[in-house]
């Protein structure tokens, strides 16, 4: 996992590892899919997903033991 902090953890769900080159080798040393969480402030479909598909009981059942959450973050506002 990378060295940065992470400044968005779900109370529900998959939860996020930092980006870093790292999180290739450890998805696949742990037959894992990378899952790029892409999100910005203003983004309502990012909001949306967090509400809705990282609050599924399947998604929060499944997502640990197929997926490795990483999270990028945009920094661009409209």
């Amino acid at each position: 996992m990378g060295s940065g902090t992470n400044p968005r953890v779900r109370p529900i769900g998959p939860q996020l590892v930092a980006w870093s080159q790292d999180v290739f080798a450890q998805a696949k040393a742990e037959h894992r899919f990378v899952l790029l969480d892409l999100e910005a402030v203003w983004c309502h479909w990012c909001h949306v997903m967090d509400v809705t598909t990282y609050r599924n009981p399947k998604v929060i059942a499944l997502a640990p033991l197929q997926v490795l959450d990483c999270e990028g973050r945009s920094g661009f506002t409209p």
